[in-house]
């Protein structure tokens, strides 16, 4: 069917996205055609692009932001020279149009189409944005609105954000625009460019010819039932690939650091590094402590040539401060060092300066448009709920607790500063902060440390960096998510002659520099970020290998790994859970080898067929070049006659094997030599030696076949991972004698649980039962990435039953593929730590499909039964799902939750977390679950959202088990009880 009044209709599309074109073709009601897009995968910098993106705005854009502004650029030149079109319907292929859009549009809409138009938006306004939408409309007529004057985004103009997913464009504005874009280029993104080219732009603004279909009538797949989460499935939300400069930009770079913070200030380097492949960087590194400090900063950036280590060793400077400046106790000697930069680099012109407690995950070329020509400093402004502000008629600092007017400027955050050397140098910058500091000669209320010693040079007076240069995190930031920041904006104006400082709203940006400022650091504290800062922390020689996070050492190695980090975590994890010290057999020299021969500290094998692998691998000890007289095309169908007359070689033999992984010979092509021997041969040692077996490029013909076949035989247990393509581990299946004794010794005791509660025998054996060893790390996610996650906390006074629970918990989601996330102390610090679950939960709740809350005395009682058969008993409506309270005194009981990911749930739990009674003990305010069940109950008066299973079906009182049991929760009994048969049921 055709639209009455649209020429054309277009919808953009990747030639590689088969899936939106199924979609577009399957579910648009009206006749459109695809458009190829241009694909970011395969863009080339061109003299084009430079062009159409100028003042470098192509190094700022990630590519597929470019490659999108360019397909619709393309359509409206193509609209521009078609003489059978006036306007087109341009469409993104993830656009979505309600029920009835084509029969409406043509009896009605086209009707009332206004004759004057440059822009018509069918849809795109985001769902977080909708509930002030309506408030910006002012009607054209009946089914069409403009955009009226409102301050939504920005001060008194006709902006209202809307992305480009469905709109109609006039053969004159697609003119105009293609006009514009040839001589000036774009001057932001896509969706931006087209709104303010509209509205703003001095020589066409015409805010009244863009007009909005009344209602809107077609929204983005992901924003289903009005979904405000990211769109996890795009190709431009995700994709941080950026153009370079043709020749590497250098930059000088500096920290300052003391022997308090060594050991964190790889997490800075190590972010940069990440960013900046394609920029030489000289880290300037002035440290007050021993050089011998420095070698693990030096072992990391080795193999990183773009990245170069000036060290300055230098003496703390004891400058006398002045009484009457106020102390802050986070403010060290250290910090002097900062104060000293102009003298210690002497020969360096200008440098970029990073705090320790910052991340600064930007490529660097963000700073090359800073300018430093007021004093010779930039800095972002200070935002805290105390404003602090510099009144530079008078000389003198001023806090203003509430409001946010200042005096003439703001006082500037020194955590992140650009700096002219040179003029700095001209104007004595270090001798007038270390005498002002020793002196106040301004008489200033502050603390003397660093940061108002350098606005007190200037007055203030600073270049000022864009926000996300120096994101505050206690006091800007909102949340980090898929490298995505959002951040609180702040704008300055003028009402009656004062300055004002006032939040602008929540922007987001794909690079920031993360700025812990304060007291809580993300080495010490949970805080927010923190989990972000860890993504950067890497092993040094000292470190204990086995305790330290898969993710962080696979981080720590920063190469372009040839399997996933899912998949090297599992590895890693299973080295670590042999002390890192096993005998284990590689099948191939890759990329990702130095990673297995640097954690495994016994003894690793690799056994290669290419003698480039070998060379490139130098730095590996142990490895053999080895042909297998075996081909692909030769290995099937499976003849065990023709395996059996190749011998195991004795070099693999004569080892009792711990681990296997199979990742060679390559076997892509019919002559390729293949892996048919290494799997058999594998088998017949795990059969001997119960070892565990990791294997790549399942989804072949001959893996798949000879794992099915020969570990089967073995009776192996297949663990699978889908993440790309199919990497499988096998380990071997536990008698089950063991766990089938301990069930049913359990199932034999459920009518003796209360009477155990009288025998003082039990505090005997719960005090002189072996005793795990407890990680000391408050944090650990295990398997990550993973669509359904589990979270569980505990406190260090129940650790000795918590961490029987963690083991279970542990074992069972990598068995089931899931991620579990535990911490091991309380989150609130103000609260019983019951109250902290909500904090957890929340923490990861952006990250899986499924989150499921489990208290940290529950053990997985069948590790068979699966969370994804529970969901499926449920209608996707049902976003709590959980079970009844013993007894039925409560909804339900909150040991055991299963979460649906919806911003409806996000936000009962968000009101959980914020809720304002007594938290101080268990039981305050009715206790936890009582709290929450209320607040589900309030939500949700019918039950409509929420289902509640009898006890039995996953979260079952221990008298209560029987053989269908899956979850086991010892509620309500004593922490000693609790010790001895769950530590019980942990042993071997």
């Amino acid at each position: 069917m055709k639209l009455n009044k649209i020429s054309k209709s277009f919808f953009i599309n990747l030639d590689r996205r088969k899936d939106r074109l199924d979609h577009i073709y399957k579910n648009t009601p009206f006749f459109t055609e695809k458009f190829p897009a241009v694909d970011s995968k395969s863009l080339e910098l061109t003299e084009e692009i430079k062009k159409l993106f100028p003042d470098d705005l192509y190094l700022k854009k990630k590519k597929s932001e470019i490659a999108c502004a360019i397909s619709h650029y393309r359509l409206w030149k193509q609209l521009v020279e078609d003489q059978n079109a006036d306007n087109y319907l341009i469409l993104e292929d993830d656009v979505v149009f309600e029920e009835g859009f084509t029969k409406f549009w043509n009896s009605v809409w086209s009707h009332s189409m206004p004759s004057d138009y440059s822009l018509i938006y069918l849809g795109g306004c985001q769902p977080y944005n909708k509930p002030s939408y309506h408030k910006a409309l002012q009607p054209y007529n009946n089914y069409f609105n403009n955009v009226k004057k409102q301050d939504f985004f920005t001060k008194d103009d006709h902006y209202w954000h809307m992305n480009a997913s469905s709109y109609v464009i006039s053969k004159q504005c697609a003119s105009l625009m293609c006009q514009w874009v040839e001589q000036k280029g774009f001057n932001g993104a896509l969706d931006f460019f087209m709104i303010n080219f509209v509205n703003k732009n001095k020589l066409f603004s015409a805010s009244n010819k863009l007009f909005h279909l009344n209602p809107l009538m077609a929204r983005q797949l992901h924003e289903e039932n009005d979904n405000i989460e990211l769109d996890k499935n795009s190709d431009i939300r995700f994709d941080e690939d950026r153009f370079t400069k043709e020749a590497n930009s250098s930059y000088d770079v500096c920290f300052c650091c003391d022997s308090n913070l060594i050991e964190y200030a790889i997490n800075p380097i190590n972010a940069l590094c990440q960013q900046n492949k394609n920029n030489n960087i000289n880290i300037h590194f002035i440290y007050s402590g021993k050089e011998s400090d420095l070698k693990y900063i030096e072992a990391f950036i080795s193999n990183k040539p773009n990245i170069s280590l000036n060290k300055y060793i230098v003496n703390e400077l004891n400058i006398p401060t002045n009484e009457t400046w106020r102390s802050i106790g986070h403010l060290s000697n250290a910090t002097n060092l900062k104060l000293q930069i102009p003298e210690i680099l002497k020969d360096i012109s200008s440098v970029i300066y990073f705090d320790i407690d910052t991340i600064p995950y930007v490529n660097l070329s963000c700073f090359d448009k800073v300018s430093t020509q007021s004093c010779g400093i930039a800095m972002c402004q200070e935002i805290k709920n105390g404003w602090r502000t510099f009144n530079g008629s008078k000389g003198t600092v001023t806090e203003n607790k509430s409001p946010i007017p200042f005096g003439d400027r703001v006082i500037g955050n020194s955590g992140v500063m650009v700096l002219d050397l040179i003029k700095l140098r001209q104007n004595n910058f270090t001798q007038f902060c270390l005498k002002e500091k020793s002196e106040n000669n301004y008489n200033i209320p502050l603390t003397g440390g660093d940061q108002d010693l350098i606005n007190i040079f200037c007055k203030c007076n600073f270049d000022v960096l864009p926000d996300e240069l120096n994101i505050l995190v206690s006091d800007q930031l909102k949340g980090v998510s898929n490298n995505l920041f959002k951040l609180e904006h702040c704008i300055t104006l003028q009402e009656n002659g004062v300055h004002l400082l006032k939040r602008d709203g929540v922007v987001e940006h794909t690079q920031g520099v993360l700025h812990f400022i304060g007291k809580d650091k993300p080495w010490n504290s949970d805080c927010l970020g923190s989990e972000f800062w860890r993504k950067f922390s890497i092993v040094n020689e000292n470190t204990n290998l086995h305790k330290q996070p898969p993710i962080e050492i696979i981080d720590y190695f920063d190469i372009d790994c040839q399997l996933t980090k899912n998949n090297l975590c599992n590895i890693v994890k299973e080295i670590q859970d042999k002390k890192c010290n096993c005998n284990m057999l590689v099948f191939g020299l890759g990329k990702d080898s130095i990673i297995y021969d640097t954690v495994n500290k016994g003894y690793t094998l690799f056994v290669e067929t290419n003698q480039a692998w070998i060379d490139l691998n130098q730095k590996i000890k142990n490895k053999i070049l080895y042909t297998f007289p075996t081909n692909v095309q030769d290995s099937l169908p499976i003849n065990k006659r023709f395996l059996n007359q190749f011998e195991i070689p004795d070099f693999i033999t004569k080892t009792q094997w711990d681990i296997v992984l199979i990742d060679g010979p390559p076997g892509d092509k019919p002559l390729s030599q293949g892996r048919a021997l290494p799997i058999y041969w594998s088998s017949h040692i795990a059969q001997k030696y119960k070892t565990t077996i990791f294997i790549d490029d399942c989804r072949r013909d001959l893996e798949k076949e000879y794992c099915n076949k020969f570990f089967t035989e073995i009776n192996f247990q297949m663990y699978l991972d889908t993440e790309r393509g199919e990497f499988r581990s096998y380990k071997p299946i536990e008698s089950n004698t063991d766990l089938k004794t301990k069930q049913n010794e359990f199932i034999k005791l459920k009518n003796e649980w209360q009477k155990f509660q009288k025998y003082n025998f039990l505090d005997f054996v719960a005090k002189n039962l072996p005793k795990r060893e407890v990680p000391q790390e408050k944090y650990t996610c295990y398997n990550p990435g993973q669509k359904i996650g589990i979270v569980s906390l505990y406190t260090p006074e129940i650790s000795e039953y918590a961490i029987e629970s963690e083991i279970s918990i542990r074992d069972y989601a990598f068995k089931q593929g899931y991620t579990f996330h535990v911490y091991r102390d309380r989150l609130d610090k103000e609260s019983h730590p019951n109250w902290s679950k909500s904090h957890a939960i929340l923490n990861h709740f952006d990250n899986h499909e499924t989150i499921v809350w489990m208290d940290s005395d529950t053990i997985i009682f069948n590790p068979n039964q699966k969370f994804e058969n529970i969901l499926s008993e449920c209608v996707p409506i049902k976003k709590i799902i959980a079970c009844e309270d013993i007894g039925a005194n409560s909804m339900l009981n909150s040991g055991v939750i299963i979460f649906r990911n919806h911003k409806y749930t996000k936000n009962l739990i968000k009101r959980w977390r914020d809720f304002h009674g007594n938290k101080s003990e268990l039981y305050s305010s009715g206790g936890d679950q009582e709290v929450f069940c209320d607040i589900v109950k309030q939500s949700d008066t019918y039950g409509n959202n929420r289902k509640i299973f009898p006890m039995s079906k996953f979260n079952t009182d221990p008298r209560l088990v029987d053989n269908e049991t899956f979850i086991m929760h010892f509620m309500a009994y004593g922490n000693t009880l609790k010790s001895v048969f769950m530590r019980y049921w942990g042993s071997k």
